[in-house]
């Protein structure tokens, strides 16, 4: 399985050559996510489409506009389209009164949330511990952590809660620069 992959038909390549790719390393599954700023309708339907056409096989996580008020509505028009997830930023929150709304329909939808963070210290920093406390239902996968070098912020991520729903994307050579994310992994 592969956690995440991307394919389109302006940016990447086509889904045929991503499931030739699969297919030639023995890849029978992969989460086909949302490029960065990718939020727009013909992106997401593609996404979508390539989910529809190769189910079991596929499964598609789109971007959406969080900046929108209407974003939690996009999400659940998605959700019913075939959406398996969405991608969202470690520090995104929605327009208005509740800024966790965007996570909140994530999880009332059963969405799954690929969770990007520039930073290592996004995914120790108490907003996103809160944020894992109030949505004890959303399954989430966090990416794009870099390295944990630093024992101020391995102090702090073995602070975040232990729930079963978090998940950290590791490739190899990631893994052999990082061998603190083993720690922060297998927490």
């Amino acid at each position: 399985v592969d956690t995440h992959a991307h394919a389109s038909l302006y940016w990447c390549e086509p889904i045929e050559v991503l499931l030739f790719q699969m297919n030639r390393n023995g890849v029978d599954k992969t989460t086909l996510t949302a490029m960065n700023g990718l939020t727009d309708e013909k992106y997401n339907r593609y996404v979508i489409e390539c989910g529809r056409r190769f189910p079991g096989c596929i499964s598609p996580v789109l971007g959406v506009d969080t900046k929108r008020s209407d974003a939690p509505k996009m999400l659940k028009h998605w959700a019913k389209e075939g959406a398996a997830g969405v991608r969202l930023k470690v520090n995104t929150r929605s327009p208005g009164k509740d800024p966790l709304a965007i996570w909140k329909a994530c999880a009332e939808l059963g969405l799954r949330v690929s969770c990007q963070g520039h930073k290592k210290e996004e995914f120790a920093d108490d907003a996103f511990r809160k944020l894992i406390r109030a949505l004890p239902d959303l399954t989430m996968m966090s990416v794009k952590v870099f390295c944990l070098g630093s024992s101020s912020v391995r102090a702090r991520s073995s602070a975040i809660p232990r729930t079963p729903f978090i998940g950290v994307r590791i490739s190899c050579d990631m893994f052999a620069r990082n061998s603190d994310l083993y720690l922060l992994a297998s927490a």
